[in-house]
């Protein structure tokens, strides 16, 4: 174990999620397809990137939303009037790559967008990278200190803090007065505690838990792409993308901003 740079003792940061996500104008036409969409993304399992596993539960929690899993729930796909979104769990027992990921996710959006009549209206592209790191003996204190420059007493019990960044592409600058793209990259920390057990735990272990002080840090990176205005699915670079994330996210690591090794 070594010193993780927060006053803990443990490895590196830990990729825990993964999402990938494309917005695109808003279409209430959904809510009469979505099983039309169902039924293409159902025969796509076991072709090309889509495992033969993938999305066998299906779940509507409302007229414009649509959600996709697999048994265990380690990945899932959402459906809904602004877009998709693929969000996949990352273990020891599901050891898909990222890019495995981003073939899933392509496939099924150049089968599924352009049924919205949306395929020339697409917005946004997300990619989430969400870390977790352990080992601290009071997270949220460390993080009061190396975030927050003022000292209030108590001891501190937990912190969540999110801000944002914005930048114009460079399709931006080189077509000035005629694009507006711009990329927003979305920072937010927490503190937490281990989970419990609850079926095995008793009351007092419980209780004891919810009073001992957070341990676990998570740290979630949501890279944006906003298109302005507009642009066609076929000119979205997905794979590129995920690539600039993956950049983006190495440099946070060598410089030390947020992501401290």
């Amino acid at each position: 174990m070594k010193d993780n740079g927060w006053g803990g003792k443990d490895s590196d940061w830990v990729l825990k999620k993964f999402y990938m996500g494309l917005r695109h104008q808003r279409t209430f036409r959904i809510s009469d397809i979505q099983g039309q969409m169902v039924d293409a993304v159902i025969s796509m399992r076991g072709k090309g990137p889509v495992p033969a596993d993938c999305f066998l539960q299906i779940q509507r929690n409302d007229f414009l939303t649509v959600k996709l899993t697999d048994n265990e729930e380690s990945i899932s796909l959402t459906i809904n009037s602004d877009g998709l979104i693929v969000m996949v769990n990352l273990d020891e027992d599901n050891p898909i790559t990222v890019e495995q990921v981003e073939e899933i996710f392509s496939a099924i959006a150049t089968v599924v967008v352009p049924m919205t009549e949306a395929k020339d209206k697409i917005t946004r592209l997300g990619i989430v990278h969400e870390y977790e790191r352990q080992g601290f003996e009071n997270s949220a204190k460390t993080m009061f200190s190396d975030y927050l420059k003022f000292d209030l007493k108590g001891v501190p019990d937990s912190l969540h803090l999110r801000f944002a960044l914005k930048n114009p592409t460079e399709r931006a600058l080189i077509s000035l007065g005629k694009k507006g793209d711009y990329k927003n990259v979305i920072f937010t920390l927490s503190s937490r505690r281990e989970k419990e057990d609850l079926e095995e735990a008793v009351k007092e272990e419980v209780e004891a838990k919810e009073q001992s002080p957070p341990t676990v840090v998570t740290a979630s990176i949501d890279y944006q792409l906003y298109y302005v205005p507009q642009v066609s699915l076929k000119n979205v670079n997905i794979k590129g993308h995920l690539s600039e994330s993956k950049t983006y996210i190495e440099k946070l690591k060598e410089t030390g901003a947020v992501l401290r090794q």
